[in-house]
Formats: structure tokens, C-alpha cells, sequence
């Protein structure tokens, strides 16, 4: 009996140190630096000087947003992949949650530098990464989320191009999936179509409807007292492809919220589907579309009526 008592005991304080419920953001961008210096190391591998031109948020981010920052990161290596000829791997999601804590985000970069040390195992790369780390502290997740937009840009470098818009139309496909989740749980009949097709339409044009989809994203979440994080920071005066795909990420973590305010904890985001020759026109298309469907939802689910 007493060899059972202290075997119970033993393994209560095991897993009181492994308990990932205090981990903080320090310990979470700590990881993210690691990833850092592997991911430059390829690039001196690859003989690339070139310096990222970083963009830092200076306003509130929250871990969710860090979270789905990752994810980008997971995309990147698997273009890095496909450079390398190498068989891509799906990237993590997981279940919906009301508030994401660290500790998801931390496993999440520490299966990025898994898959970092691998590619670096199929290039001939046995160099050791050393950093001393001691003296990082009092870091929040915006600092995470800055760090991680600064490993994506490296990885840009990388594989010699940023996003395209078939990989952004890929982003917006997952965010129609989501939304359409909500529809069919509200049991609301969506006789929304698409708008028309603006030839010609840029990447900032489809940022901005982003934009006008988030906005109606925070009305749901604010007439539903869910917490909400100010877009400001993430504005843009111009845009990319790469941005439109981050403001995607950025719409993907906050419909985790309502999904999980609305009880659809098991309803996890399925990964993105391949997809070639697409164009910025067609991602601005499926934004207008997608701004009809929560319009929609907005006005049944909080009137009572179309």
C-alpha cells in the first residue's frame, strides 16, 4: 500500500511539471526564436543574404492570432516542401476554443521546428543552432506574433516568392466551410449567390472586403458578448496576396470563437484544399460572397428576420 502511495505521489508531481497550464508567452516566443535560427540557417545554406523587411502590429494580439500565424508557417514549409520535391504534410488544426491559452500555440511551434530540423535532415544540413536565450523575458503575444511574421517573411525568401492568390482562394474556401457550419447549426437557409465577378479586381480590393467580413464578424461577436480584438492594427494602405492570406488567418481565429460560443467545439477547420490559376479576382469574388452569408446571419440570428 505505502509503494502505491508514493507512486501516486510521484506521478502527481510528474505531471503538475509537465502541466502546460503556466506556460507563458516568454516561453512561447523562446520556442519561436528556435524555429528563427533553424529557418536561417537554410537560408545560409541556400546562400540567401537578402534581409526581411518586417512589419510589426503594434496593437493587441491575442494567442489565437499567434496560433493561426503558425499556420501560415505550416503553409510555407510545405511550399518549401513541394521546391524540395518532397511529399507535403497537412498542417495541425485543432477544436474550436472560447479563449486559447499559450500552451497551444507553444506545441504548435515546437512541432514547426520538428518539421524545420526535417527538412533541414533531407538538405544535408547537421549544423548545430546555438542561442542563448537566458535573457528573453516579459514578452506578450503580440511579441510572438511579430516573431512569427518574421519567420514567414524569411521563408518567402526562401522558396523565392510570397503567397499567390491560389493559395489565398484556398484560405477563403476554408473560411466559407466555417461559415457555412454556423448556417446549417443556426438553421438558417442560405439563398445568398456570388456577386459578380470584378475583372481585374487587386489584392487591396479583396483586403478591403476582408476587412467589411471581419467587421460583420464583430458585430455577431459583440451582440453575442463574445470577446472581440480590435482590427486597426492589422489595416493595411495597401496589400499583397501575403496580406490578404493574413487577414484570412486572422478571420479563421476568430470564427474558432463563435464556433465554440455556439457549441460546435468538435467542428475543427479542415485543412485547405490544393488549387492552381487562380486569381485575385476570384478571392475577391468569394469575399463579397462571404460578407452576404454573415450579413445574413447577423440579421436572422439577432432580428428574427430576412
Amino acid at each position: 500500500m505505502k509503494s502505491i502511495k508514493i507512486l501516486a505521489i510521484f506521478l502527481m508531481i510528474l505531471f503538475t511539471e509537465l502541466s502546460g497550464a503556466d506556460v507563458t508567452p516568454t516561453q512561447v516566443y523562446i520556442e519561436a526564436l528556435k524555429v528563427k535560427g533553424e529557418i536561417e540557417s537554410i537560408k545560409k545554406h541556400f546562400h540567401i543574404s537578402t534581409e526581411v523587411k518586417s512589419r510589426y502590429i503594434k496593437g493587441r494580439v491575442a494567442p489565437r492570432h499567434a496560433w493561426q500565424k503558425s499556420y501560415e508557417i505550416f503553409v510555407k514549409l510545405n511550399i518549401l516542401r513541394r521546391k524540395l520535391q518532397l511529399p507535403i504534410v497537412e498542417p495541425v488544426n485543432i477544436e474550436p476554443t472560447a479563449s486559447l491559452e499559450p500552451i497551444l500555440t507553444y506545441e504548435q511551434i515546437k512541432r514547426l521546428f520538428t518539421e524545420v530540423q526535417i527538412i533541414k535532415f533531407h538538405i544535408g544540413i547537421s549544423e548545430e543552432v546555438e542561442q542563448n536565450l537566458s535573457a528573453v523575458k516579459d514578452k506578450e503575444p503580440k511579441d510572438v506574433y511579430n516573431l512569427l511574421s518574421t519567420i514567414s517573411r524569411h521563408l518567402d525568401l526562401i522558396n523565392g516568392s510570397e503567397f499567390t492568390p491560389s493559395y489565398v482562394f484556398g484560405e477563403v474556401i476554408r473560411i466559407n466551410e466555417d461559415i457555412n457550419i454556423i448556417l446549417r447549426h443556426l438553421k438558417i437557409q442560405d439563398k445568398t449567390t456570388p456577386p459578380k465577378k470584378v475583372i481585374g479586381a487587386t489584392p487591396y480590393e479583396s483586403f478591403q472586403r476582408a476587412i467589411k467580413l471581419m467587421k460583420e464578424i464583430r458585430n455577431f461577436q459583440i451582440h453575442s458578448a463574445i470577446d472581440t480584438v480590435d482590427i486597426t492594427p492589422f489595416m493595411r494602405d495597401s496589400a499583397s496576396p501575403s496580406d490578404v492570406f493574413e487577414i484570412s488567418q486572422i478571420i479563421l481565429a476568430e470564427l474558432q470563437v463563435i464556433k465554440a460560443h455556439l457549441g460546435l467545439n468538435h467542428e475543427v477547420t479542415r485543412g485547405a484544399f490544393f488549387f492552381q490559376n487562380r486569381l485575385a479576382e476570384d478571392v475577391h469574388q468569394m469575399l463579397g460572397w462571404l460578407i452576404k452569408k454573415f450579413r445574413l446571419i447577423n440579421r436572422i440570428h439577432y432580428s428574427g428576420s430576412i
